[in-house]
């Protein structure tokens, strides 16, 4: 079957609301990225901004690999196109889907650090990387 990866770094993620649409699909681990963009919450779920500005910051995350019919249902929680624009990122498993935004978001959200909700597991994985962990478990 023809998979692709996707990061997650909100609702989808463990644990929390709409991760039952990856029921069918293998986490593969957690992992950070680095780059330009930026974490917002927007209330009861965040976004990843891409900046154009050089400004670069971490967001911490999971991958998944899913299938194609998953990815749809991702679009459409996602609002892809429409809302969300779905651009591809590397990570530890190759390269994979995430979610993102316009900077225009930036101006009415709430900047985060680094992780939205972090469960236990992800907690001391941030502990881990930023203390001299290899960023992919």
């Amino acid at each position: 079957m023809n998979k692709t990866r996707v990061f997650v770094y909100g609702t989808l993620k463990a644990g929390n609301g709409n991760h039952a649409a990856l029921r069918d699909s293998t986490f593969l681990g957690r992992c950070y990225l680095d780059g330009q963009h930026k974490l917002i919450s927007m209330g009861y779920y965040p976004g990843v901004v891409r900046l154009s500005n050089g400004e670069t910051n971490r967001v911490y995350g999971e991958v998944y690999s899913v299938t194609p019919e998953v990815l749809a249902v991702l679009d459409m929680i996602e609002g892809h196109p429409d809302f969300y624009t779905r651009i591809k990122i590397r990570t530890p498993w190759k390269n994979a889907w995430i979610y993102t935004l316009d900077e225009s978001f930036l101006q009415e959200h709430t900047v985060l650090e680094k992780v939205w909700m972090p469960s236990d597991a992800e907690t001391a994985y941030m502990q881990e990387v930023e203390y001299g962990g290899t960023g992919a478990v």
